[in-house]
């Protein structure tokens, strides 16, 4: 936990309060730090447009949002999918593929010809289908040709919320709201980065830009990477869930 005497800030009380970060964050140049359990689409895109341009941006949120209409657009928006393809396997799936469904031409025009004229003869080439299709099964439609990573547009940390996901007794939720602006600048105050927070709502946040205070708070975010009581969705896992992945 951070205690700090501030002596010196710029206070913002009402409807519209973040409309002074929101103009901070346009003109960073070299970092933004964004910790909000709720992020809008269209401040997502700001995020993105911005590490695009140049600007290093971490974003600290939470599956909080997770289930609403949007979530599946939002990760969609911050999640990249990419398809790595085994071309030695895709040949030889191919080349095996042609030859499985040779044979099973094969077998089938034999048992309607009458070239097995023998019943218990037709009834070999009418149970080589069957096998034909247990050995493709186990065999061919296993070779794993395609494979996929996954990666984010920013840099972002999904913290598990424990409202969509308990893990442990000692789970919290992660509810403040920080802008971290080129290391010099920080807002905190009760304002999600979303239109109704930044714009409609009436919130509350103040500006501070003194050195060693912003040195701290940094330095308080920075320990949850090590705190044995926050848990952080992987993106790989997400990615899985929202993209398609072909199996051959």
């Amino acid at each position: 936990m951070l205690e700090r005497k501030i002596s010196d800030g710029l206070l913002t009380l009402g409807t519209n309060a973040g409309s002074r970060l929101i103009r901070d964050l346009r003109q960073a140049q070299s970092t933004i730090l964004v910790v909000s359990p709720y992020v809008s689409e269209g401040y997502l895109d700001l995020l993105i447009e911005r590490q695009a341009e140049g600007v290093h941006v971490i974003l600290l949120t939470t599956t909080d949002f997770e289930g609403k209409n949007n979530s599946l657009d939002y990760y969609r928006k911050l999640i990249t999918q990419t398809e790595h393809t085994d071309k030695a396997k895709l040949k030889w799936f191919k080349n095996t593929t042609r030859v499985f469904f040779a044979l099973m031409f094969i077998a089938f025009i034999l048992a309607g010809t009458g070239t097995y004229i023998e019943q218990y003869e037709l009834l070999h080439a009418l149970w080589l289908a069957p096998v034909l299709l247990l050995v493709r099964e186990q065999g061919i439609s296993k070779i794993k040709v395609y494979s996929y990573t996954y990666d984010t547009r920013i840099h972002v940390n999904i913290l598990v919320s424990p409202y969509t996901e308990r893990i442990t007794q000692n789970q919290y939720f992660v509810h403040s709201k920080i802008y971290m602006i080129d290391g010099k600048i920080a807002y905190l105050g009760s304002l999600n980065f979303t239109l109704s927070g930044q714009k409609y709502n009436y919130e509350s946040c103040i500006r501070v830009d003194d050195p060693a205070l912003v040195a701290d708070i940094e330095s308080e975010l920075s320990a949850f990477d090590e705190d044995p009581d926050v848990f952080f969705r992987r993106i790989e896992s997400v990615g899985k869930e929202i993209f398609f992945e072909r199996l051959n």
